[in-house]
């Protein structure tokens, strides 16, 4: 669903997004059929930490069985600069790491303003190769926690598949169990909300960098 218009996320475009994802219709908007509804979101966007407009939507997904992924925000490197609606206690928000495993400096960092621990795990967002708008076979690299988020709904996707009947609090359990906590200090401070960002879960890393295969052979 295009969220984004050119440039920008106007309410009207992520609203009728997240009401499209909750229950997809037809390319002219008719023939809604909510069994097409997907089991997990990627949001690669957002805005200032502590603000709710979203979160009457998130809500639906979580009720509908929709699993919604967050970015964290790109205003680091200080200590709460955790973005809406990554901030919400009932999404996965997920900061950046770069190649040697630590907090990207442009990652944002918790406490979160609706919950203390956010992000809750970080995933690859520095000079990810990704697909590209210019043209329907373009690549580039580029770099956000909005290239984080998606590791993680694939992540979620690949838990999914082999645990078919898997709810949130299941899948985000496998997730944040099977972390890899050996990361590097973070640019800027290295301790926020009372935590150093090698206490495990913190403020900067969460419950750590997400591994897949550990994720999807997790075993409650």
């Amino acid at each position: 669903a295009k969220g984004c218009e050119s440039g920008s996320c106007s309410y009207g475009a992520l609203i009728a997004s997240a009401q499209f994802m909750a229950c997809p219709t037809d390319r002219w908007g008719n023939n809604p059929d909510c069994s097409k509804a997907p089991d997990v979101v990627n949001n690669s966007w957002g805005g200032s930490g502590g603000d709710p407009w979203y979160a009457s939507y998130v809500r639906a997904w979580v009720a509908a069985g929709i699993i919604p992924v967050f970015s964290a925000g790109n205003s680091g490197s200080s200590c709460s600069t955790m973005g809406s609606p990554g901030d919400y206690p009932n999404v996965i928000g997920v900061g950046a790491t770069d190649i040697n495993n630590v907090l990207a400096y442009f990652s944002s960092k918790g406490p979160g303003q609706f919950v203390g621990l956010k992000p809750n795990v970080v995933a690859p967002g520095d000079n990810v190769r990704s697909a590209y708008n210019s043209s329907d076979t373009s690549y580039t690299n580029m770099s956000g926690t909005s290239m984080a988020a998606p590791h993680t709904v694939g992540t979620v996707a690949l838990y999914l598949s082999a645990h078919p009947n898997a709810n949130l609090a299941q899948v985000y359990r496998a997730i944040k169990n099977t972390t890899q906590t050996n990361l590097g200090a973070p640019p800027g401070p290295d301790a926020c909300g009372g935590r150093n960002y090698n206490q495990f879960p913190n403020p900067i890393y969460g419950f750590g960098l997400i591994d897949a295969y550990a994720a999807v052979n997790y075993t409650p």
